[in-house]
């Protein structure tokens, strides 16, 4: 069973580098379709940062490290920061109902999915990119931790 992450907490997701684009005037951001599942996904894959400890950059080093081990992140990727409770309203806003969940892997256990996310909705997918998920740091930005 899953557990639903409270409003008050963030997610972090990890984004390549060809989703990352610099907008004259705005500098550097994430583009839409960055927050679109994959065919095969049942959520948006993040990690839940409140599951690890220390203040919130220690808890973005901490999962950018697991990232590492799990995926191929290249120093020119990013990663976005999202309040789950923005999340959720975001969508409401756009009549879905999202919900963020705990979807622990082996190697992963603070993954997360955002659930319930309509795709299909470019300005849904605007809005998250611009205003909710806009807190991008460049992966060669962030310390490894151990």
């Amino acid at each position: 069973m899953s557990d639903r992450i409270a409003d008050e907490h963030h997610v972090l997701r990890h984004v390549k580098s060809s989703s990352i684009v610099e907008v004259p005037g705005a500098g550097i951001t994430v583009i839409h379709e960055a927050f679109s599942r994959r065919p095969n996904e049942s959520g948006l894959s993040c990690a839940w940062l409140e599951f690890y400890t220390g203040d919130a950059e220690q808890q973005v080093c901490s999962a950018v490290n697991v990232y590492r081990k799990v995926l191929d992140v290249k120093r020119r990727s990013g990663f976005v920061r999202g309040n789950v409770a923005e999340i959720r309203a975001a969508g409401f806003r756009h009549s879905c109902n999202p919900r963020v969940i705990r979807a622990p892997e082996p190697e992963h256990e603070a993954h997360s999915e955002v659930r319930q996310m309509d795709d299909n909705n470019q300005v849904l997918l605007e809005l998250l990119a611009a205003e909710v998920w806009a807190d991008l740091r460049i992966a060669s930005t962030v310390p490894a931790v151990d």
